[in-house]
């Protein structure tokens, strides 16, 4: 993995984690006035596991398979987040 996709990796990790900790799915982000990177984990197991999905499988089903807690509005939001990482990395190996 090349440094462009590692900074992309962190970044749309980053995005991810920040939408999670401001939406609060779970109850342990901005709800609870927990740390800002309470969500750091999911967010990274979130954007692997929309990147290994089967053929065919679309990101939203990836993503609510992955966080069920999640409504469609903050699903639509995550998957545009993973697109524009998808789209950026073309090609590339992910973590």
């Amino acid at each position: 993995m090349g440094r462009r996709t590692a900074r992309a990796w962190l970044e749309a990790r980053d995005r991810l984690s920040a939408l999670l900790y401001e939406r609060d799915p779970d109850g342990m982000g901005a709800d609870v006035s927990a740390p800002r990177d309470e969500y750091n984990d999911i967010a990274s197991r979130l954007l692997r596991e929309a990147l290994r999905r089967p053929e065919g499988q679309a990101v939203a089903a990836a993503v609510h398979e992955a966080l069920p807690s999640a409504w469609p509005e903050l699903i639509a939001e995550l998957v545009q987040v993973i697109d524009a990482y998808e789209r950026l990395t073309l090609g590339e190996r992910h973590p």
